[in-house]
């Protein structure tokens, strides 16, 4: 029952395969503690304040991302605090603000950020324009051999092989998702921002 699963020790959790029910109760690894070297920080947001239609929604937000660390940041909080603002302000799709976003150390360009990062919407149906899911892959690309081989590794690790040739908006909404996904991988950019990635996925 429920009340027994919240009486049970961390130890027989684990044991189970289960997560664990309060993440305060997460503990960092002896191997990942010795893999941290040297702070290098490898992305950088600093300062980065957001006005829409009068209203502030970001005030001067700073994060880093150390490349010894996790190549996977998570930002959490509840409805309306700003995450999808933030997010569309690190990817530069707001034009309309203040502050910094670093990679490297260099400072990047609103067409930079658009450059070297992508966006992976909550709302996926107004990502997918083409009739088939193979002509999403290569939507505003330039067809060679190397671009193919990409898509073919991309599919395959979304298991999406089977759905190539069918149209994106016949698919299920896991589908769709892994679709968006799919065609941001086959790009590598360097930075790729999900908005609610696990909506509609098992």
């Amino acid at each position: 029952t429920f009340e027994e699963a919240l009486l049970m020790q961390d130890e027989e959790i684990r044991r189970r395969g289960l997560r664990l029910f309060d993440i305060s109760d997460l503990k960092v690894s002896d191997r990942l503690r010795k893999r941290d070297r040297r702070e290098k920080i490898l992305y950088e947001v600093e300062g980065v304040s957001v006005k829409l239609g009068g209203k502030k929604i970001l005030d001067n937000i700073n994060l880093k991302v150390d490349s010894n660390k996790s190549g996977i940041v998570g930002i959490i909080g509840a409805n309306g605090t700003g995450k999808t603002t933030l997010a569309k302000a690190v990817c530069g799709i707001i034009k309309k603000q203040t502050g910094k976003v670093k990679l490297n150390g260099k400072r990047l360009s609103v067409r930079e950020c658009l450059k070297k990062s992508y966006f992976v919407m909550q709302e996926v149906d107004y990502q997918l324009f083409t009739e088939s899911v193979h002509d999403e892959m290569i939507l505003g690309r330039k067809q060679s051999e190397e671009l193919e081989e990409k898509i073919e590794k991309s599919l395959e690790k979304l298991n999406l092989k089977a759905v190539t040739e069918q149209h994106p908006m016949s698919l299920s909404g896991g589908q769709k998702q892994r679709v968006a996904i799919a065609g941001v991988v086959a790009m590598e950019p360097k930075c790729i921002v999900f908005d609610e990635p696990t909506a509609m996925l098992d």
